[in-house]
Order: structure tokens, then sequence, then C-alpha cells
């Protein structure tokens, strides 16, 4: 029987690094490697078109079935007998869907499903700068949290128990995303191991993964900051700076250390479950040794070196008027924190003119 294997994400997992590589070496994964990125249901790189949740609140809902008989026929006619789809969308799928999928292929292939988690607070931490990335830089994070949590995204249990409950949980595959759990600390490298392949492509992998960065993220000093000035700048403006702008070393940190360890202990049932069931030689995440009873997080903090960095890229994206008015919306946010001195003190080039 052949074999198609459902690479499912999740979101902020490094699937668009997984589909980037599959992608661009489909030729000769399928023709030394038996190994098919299939052609159907393609949206650039991702499988999103096969997907039901793509299409939620559209009127091309419909389009799916047209691209699952495209599927079902290229599995069927193609040489290869293991074939890869991937979407993040898929975890959005309801019961009724996933049993149609099951039903509608079960007589051509195998559904394998390959599922990545990222611990839970880095998991939102990490959604909240993408978020703000695309745009949504007025929802807080708590605000966030709360829709995770609600809308069941954090509820990893269900996301893998909807699929293993029909096709067995030994064609489940349950990966942490997370440095130290990866095969060779690489996402790729640890996609391939599931194919035995990734000692075969060591070099592609290494040369691929140094040249590109898939989905730069906004670090939580940008944040922070555009924030502050948001309130002092035209939206279209704020809009601009919220995608990924200067250097930062600081790590995404929204969550003081009693939340995280709050957020942690509420997703602890699934997790244990899925140490279980799928992955019981170890935990599945390493996590943070802080006592939970210390308050603080550095999420606020903006210092001049990455404040340096900011405004040298704002010259790089906008136009002199709208770089004049980021500018000024700075200088009245150092001086709301009572940083305004300082900063001047500190001899940043750009504000001196404005601080006047």
């Amino acid at each position: 029987m052949k074999q198609l294997y459902i690479h499912v994400g999740t979101g902020k997992t490094g699937t668009s690094a997984i589909q980037d590589f599959l992608f661009a070496n489909k030729e000769v994964l399928a023709k030394e490697d038996d190994l098919k990125y299939v052609e159907s249901g393609l949206l650039d790189n991702n499988h999103h078109f096969l997907c039901f949740n793509y299409f939620r609140s559209s009127k091309q809902y419909n389009k799916v079935y047209e691209e699952l008989e495209n599927l079902k026929n290229e599995i069927i006619n193609s040489r290869c007998s293991r074939f890869i789809i991937s979407s993040e969308y898929f975890p959005g799928l309801t019961q009724e869907e996933v049993e149609f999928y099951i039903n509608f292929l079960k007589d051509i292939c195998d559904i394998n499903i390959i599922v990545y988690f990222r611990r839970p607070d880095k998991y939102a931490e990490s959604w909240y700068a993408q978020n703000f990335k695309v745009g949504r830089i007025n929802e807080t994070f708590g605000n966030l949290v709360v829709r995770l949590v609600r809308g069941g995204t954090l509820n990893y249990r269900h996301h893998v128990e909807k699929w293993s409950r029909h096709i067995g949980k030994d064609n489940v595959y349950v990966r942490a995303y997370q440095r130290s759990r990866l095969t060779n600390m690489n996402v790729i490298d640890d996609f391939l191991s599931i194919f035995s392949l990734h000692n075969k492509y060591q070099s592609l992998i290494r040369s691929y993964s140094h040249q590109k960065v898939t989905n730069p993220s906004t670090s939580s000093e940008q944040i922070a900051l555009v924030s502050g000035v948001a309130p002092f700048i035209e939206k279209k403006i704020a809009l601009k700076i919220a995608k990924p702008l200067g250097k930062s070393d600081f790590k995404h940190c929204f969550l003081t250390n009693f939340e995280r360890y709050l957020l942690l202990k509420s997703c602890e049932p699934d997790i244990t479950w899925l140490e279980k069931e799928f992955n019981s030689s170890q935990s599945l995440f390493d996590y943070p040794s802080q006592k939970p009873s210390i308050r603080q997080s550095d999420n606020q903090i903006v210092t001049k070196a990455y404040l340096v960095s900011f405004l040298a890229d704002i010259e790089k994206k906008l136009d002199i008027d709208e770089q004049l008015e980021v500018k000024r919306a700075v200088v009245k946010y150092l001086t709301l924190r009572g940083e305004k001195d300082a900063y001047q003190e500190r001899g940043i080039e750009e504000l001196k003119n404005l601080l006047d």
C-alpha cells in the first residue's frame, strides 16, 4: 500500500522552512528516494488548497474536493510509493473533515500524520510576534492567550487524537519543536530523519539553512518600541514599522515567570498524554528552571543597541517625512518612560536634533 504523509504543522514550528526545502528539492526526492512532494493542491510551496480549513470562510470551500480528486489521481498514477503534503491549516479541521480525508483515500494509501508542537508558552509568544508583524498591533498578549486557549489551539491532545483514533498511533509522528530535541538541532534534519534521509542530505541542508531565514519574526524589543510609538504616528506608518526591523539579541518574552508557570501547568495534562502515547523515552520539552514566584519580564526593555539599529533600518524603509514622524514619536515615547536624558547622554545621534 502506498503511504501518504500529511505534515500538519503546527504553526510556528519551522513549517515554512520544511515546505521550502521539500519544494525546492522535490525532483531529486522523487527520483532518488521514492518520496514525492505532491503537485496537487499546491499554493506556492504548501498544500493549503488541500485543506478545508484554509477556505473555512470562503466561497471556494468546494475547491478542496477538486484538489482531493487530483491528489487521488496523482497518487494512483505515480511511480512513487511515498507522498508528502504539508499545510499548517490542517490542525483546524473538524473531526468530520478528518474522517472524510481518511475515507476518501483509504483505498489507495495509508495515511500518516507528522505533527510538530512548540512548548505552549513559546508558541504563544511566537504567535504574538507573528500577529504583530502582520499588522495586529492593537491586540494585547493577554487577549491572544485567551483566544488560543478558548479556541483549542493549545489543546495538543485534540490535534493528535482526532487522527490517531482512526489511523492508529503507530502512524502518527509527534515531534517537539525545540532545538535540544531536534535531530542535529535542525528542523529540516529532524523531518527528513522520519524517512531516514537526514544523513544523505547533510551538505544540502547545511547550505540551505545558512542561505535563508524563511520567516523572520518581530523581536520583543521592536514590539515594545512600536507599541510605544504607535499612538503618536499614522496607522499606515505603524504597520510599516511592525515588520522585522533592527537587530535584537532578546528572545521573545511576554510572560512573567509566574504566568509562564501557570500556562504550562494548564497544558500539562495534554503534554503528559502525548509523552505517554508517543514519546515515552523522555519528556517532550525542556522546561524553564526559574522559580515561579519570580514575577519579572524583559518584554518592555528597549536597549540603545536595538534603538540605533531600528533607526538605521527605518531610513531604508520609510521616506523622509515618515522617518521624521517616527523619530519624533520615539522621543515622546522615551520621554513618557523617563528615559529621554539617558538616551541623549548615550549619544544616539539620530535623535539629537529632536530632543531640543
